[in-house]
């Protein structure tokens, strides 16, 4: 007897059946009502293709147009199937739900009806009402498969059970009022009236398409204690949910474990190709969610006819199912679901570019021989080697004030090390629309490289203030309590610093660091800033900026050249901020400190004569 044929994945096929199959799909996107005209006449295998890549309630419509719906609908992966009732609303979507099968009644169960590791009653209830209006034969076959913990937890829950005692109770005694019984000998006592015509029909079909299964519930209801059902029913839904890529906390985290390119390499003599073939259909949202200018996108459309893309497909949702758990996130949601695709094309991404710089093709080779585990394991430990980087930096760019660490390191060297130091790395991408510094996770590398020239660029600056300048952290936050500028502390900053030393050494011709004295600074302003021709404007000397630029780097060693241009334009930034401060005061009157932010400037109080 031959087998089944296997459905056919969108990219699988005759090249008729995929060209076909493309131009449903581009109706999908630009003319939906075109598709739903002539998805009933596809071919059952190109039905299902085009349903895998369509989103939930054009994949419903599409179904009730289908006269194949009750073969297309079981040949769903579960996740894909839960995805698109979340995205309908599970009351608007009891057409699909009347033609699931038990499995992806049991996934969907143990999402929903679960809240971490605490079962959540109330919500099951709304599930077998929905499952009950597909019919009771849908409900009977459901409750004939369903954990009897998971029943006995439902009914606890509402309700208690007594049994009938034949040492005690009359033979002819009458049902009490308000309870339900279907044998006689179990009694079930809603604890809310309400509650007695939603349990009912539950305990008849139960009783009625499987007699054995109701006696085993109702004694365990009667007997058992809630924490040990509860525990018994967890384990089982941690291990179906294990199966289908939906694995517990401890195992999910896994994939943050840092994993060295040597270890990397090795892994990949146990290549995917070597193992049995997947007989199961791949779940496509995350191709569907995936971002069309990535670059993951681009190399897994160079794989499109490859036997190892169904692998792949399945691999990413798994992953995607891993950074959820592991982040804590909503797994009965989709859009943190799409948060976490994010984090795997992201770090996909970084392995990738790592192993093939931009070469497509090389790429999909890596996609093809190694597990996606593994490489988004490689992903995370690019940000983790400059991680250790910034930690060891960390200490010789700040330090300790009242309860929190103060950085010196002015922006965007100070957040990139704030980003690299976070459990798990993130990139500091800039200020956002409230001026507040907004990270997201490394999306290739040259996010890397942008970072790592910051690090570079913090740890030669760090050298130069210890070794040229003699203001360590501790040196800069000792000078600066000892001039009486404790309450203004968490403000300094090494630009501040760095300029205060070259205002003394403009001054005095020796660059070193101590806070200025209002005179000094009025001296600094009457000496430093020049006449703008023709105008009563006074602007910052270009020399200040130009010998300030050239000491510091000659004397911040050899970073390389794009760490020298971050320095390069922080100097510049600090003697613009000079230039706008200052300008516009008038160089005959004392400088109030306390309007002054780029320069340290002891603080003296002034007379109403002074201002």
């Amino acid at each position: 007897m031959m087998e089944p044929e296997k459905p056919k994945t969108p990219d699988a096929g005759t090249a008729s059946t995929g060209q076909t199959l493309h131009e449903m799909l581009r109706w999908v996107e630009e003319e939906p009502g075109r598709i739903l005209e002539a998805f009933p006449g596809l071919p059952f295998a190109e039905q299902l293709g085009v349903l895998l890549l369509t989103p939930g309630q054009l994949r419903q419509d599409l179904l009730l147009s289908s006269p194949l719906a009750g073969e297309l609908v079981p040949m769903l992966p579960e996740q894909e199937v839960y995805l698109t009732l979340k995205e309908i609303g599970f009351e608007d979507a009891l057409p699909i739900l009347s033609l699931m099968t038990r499995e992806q009644l049991h996934y969907v169960n143990d999402l929903e009806a679960w809240h971490k590791e605490r079962f959540e009653a109330a919500t099951f209830l709304k599930l077998i009402k929905m499952i009950h209006q597909c019919g009771e034969d849908k409900l009977a076959d459901w409750l004939d498969a369903a954990d009897p913990e998971i029943l006995v937890l439902f009914l606890k829950e509402h309700g208690s059970v007594t049994k009938f005692d034949v040492t005690a109770d009359p033979v002819e005694t009458p049902v009490p009022h308000g309870s339900i019984t279907y044998d006689g000998f179990y009694r079930y006592y809603p604890t809310r009236p309400e509650f007695a015509p939603l349990i009912d029909p539950i305990l008849r079909i139960l009783k009625t398409s499987n007699p054995e299964q109701y006696g085993m519930v109702m004694e365990s209801t009667y007997r058992d204690l809630p924490s040990e059902i509860e525990e018994e029913a967890l384990r089982f839904r941690s291990e179906r949910l294990s199966e289908k890529g939906m694995p517990g906390f401890e195992e999910a985290c896994e994939i943050y474990r840092p994993l060295t390119d040597e270890k990397f390499i090795e892994y990949t003599a146990e290549a995917p190709s070597n193992r049995e073939p997947c007989t199961e259909i791949p779940a496509l949202y995350p191709i569907r969610w995936l971002p069309a200018d990535s670059f993951l996108r681009e190399v897994l459309a160079a794989l499109a006819d490859h036997p190892e893309t169904d692998r792949i497909r399945t691999e990413l949702a798994s992953l995607g199912n891993k950074v959820l758990i592991a982040e804590g996130m909503d797994v009965t949601s989709g859009e943190p679901l799409k948060v976490a695709l994010n984090k795997v094309t992201d770090t996909l991404t970084l392995a990738l570019e790592h192993l093939a710089g931009k070469n497509v093709q090389e790429a999909a080779s890596w996609l093809t021989r190694a597990w996606l585990h593994h490489l988004f394991r490689l992903g995370m430990s690019q940000t983790r080697k400059l991680a250790e980087r910034a930690r060891r930096v960390r200490d010789r760019a700040g330090f300790p004030w009242i309860d929190r660490f103060h950085l010196l390191a002015d922006s965007p060297l100070d957040d990139t090390l704030r980003g690299l130091l976070k459990p798990r790395p993130l990139f500091y991408e800039g200020p956002g629309k409230e001026g507040l510094a907004e990270f997201r996770d490394f999306a290739g590398m040259e996010d890397l490289r942008l970072s790592e020239a910051r690090v570079s660029a913090t740890e030669a600056i760090a050298d130069l203030f210890s070794e040229h300048l003699h203001a360590s952290p501790e040196r800069i936050k000792q000078v600066c309590l000892e001039a009486g500028l404790g309450d203004q502390l968490d403000r300094v900053g090494w630009s501040q610093v760095l300029q205060t030393a070259w205002v003394h050494q403009t001054l005095t011709g020796q660059p070193e660091f101590h806070p200025l004295t209002p005179a000094e600074a009025q001296q600094f302003l009457r000496e430093a800033f020049v006449g703008v021709s023709g105008t009563p404007t006074r602007k910052l000397d270009p020399q200040f900026t130009h010998t300030l630029l050239l000491w510091t780097l000659d004397r911040a060693g050899s970073p390389g050249e794009a760490p020298k241009e971050i320095i390069r334009e922080w100097i510049q930034s600090g003697t613009t901020r000079i230039e706008e401060e200052l300008e516009g005061l008038d160089p005959e009157k004392p400088i109030d400190s306390r309007f002054v932010k780029c320069l340290c400037i002891r603080g003296e109080t002034l007379t109403e004569g002074q201002r």
